[in-house]
C-alpha cells in the first residue's frame, strides 16, 4: 500500500535513447536503515552504492556534480526540517 503524497516509482521508472547514450532512469525509495557506501574511484568521480533489501543501486559521481548534489541535498534537509518543525508545533 502506498502512502498518500508519496511517488509512484511505476509512474517514474522509463528508458531514454539518444544517439550519444543510453539513459535509464529510475526511482529508488532510501529509507533510514539502508546501507550507504562510496569508493572514490580517481579524481574525477566516486562510486555511491545503496545497499537495502533488495539488490544495490550504484550512482556514479563526478566532482562537479558530487558537490551540486551535496548542495542541493543541503537544501532539501533544510526544507524537511522547516516542515517537520512546523509540524510539531
Amino acid at each position: 500500500m502506498e502512502s498518500a503524497g508519496r511517488p509512484n516509482p511505476r509512474e517514474s521508472r522509463r528508458t531514454v535513447i539518444n544517439t550519444d547514450k543510453l539513459i535509464v532512469r529510475a526511482w529508488v525509495d532510501v529509507r533510514a536503515g539502508c546501507d550507504i557506501t562510496y569508493k572514490v574511484h580517481d579524481s574525477e568521480g566516486v562510486y555511491v552504492t545503496l545497499d537495502g533489501e533488495s539488490e544495490p543501486f550504484e550512482l556514479f559521481f563526478d566532482i562537479k556534480a558530487l558537490r551540486d548534489f551535496l548542495v542541493r541535498g543541503g537544501e532539501a534537509l533544510a526544507e524537511m526540517e522547516a516542515l517537520a518543525a512546523e509540524e510539531d508545533g
